[in-house]
């Protein structure tokens, strides 16, 4: 019971402090709110583009799996520029990179002199 009064109470007291909280010119109608012109203005940062870092961080990622034994690990200097994506990005040229393999494979399984893929 007494956590009630005491809740009462504290809603009681904020609820009649409010009004005080509004500007009030006198003649019973609040002052509209003016913007600061003091407020500063954002500085425009370079923007880099989106789409062009992913692919740039891709083609990272599939210069480094090209050039041998690579890990997750081994991150290109060009994924810098999109942070968070790197995994993603990853995984996007490993599959875009095993298409390409499987194309390059099937163009050479239909060409008998192929020996690109040696098959037994």
């Amino acid at each position: 019971m007494r956590i009630r009064t005491i809740t009462a109470a504290a809603v009681t007291v904020l609820a009649l402090a409010l009004p005080g909280c509004s500007s009030d010119s006198g003649d019973g109608k609040p002052e509209p709110a003016t913007s600061s012109s003091t407020a500063p203005s954002p500085t425009p940062s370079p923007t880099v583009d989106k789409e062009a870092a992913r692919q740039a961080c891709k083609d990272g990622w599939k210069a480094a799996m090209d050039t041998g034994d690579v890990d997750f690990d081994d991150e290109p200097a060009s994924c810098r520029d999109v942070p968070g994506e790197s995994a993603k990005l990853y995984a996007e040229a490993l599959v875009e990179r095993n298409a390409a393999n499987r194309e390059r494979m099937d163009e050479c399984l239909k060409d008998p002199g192929c020996t690109e893929f040696p098959i037994p």
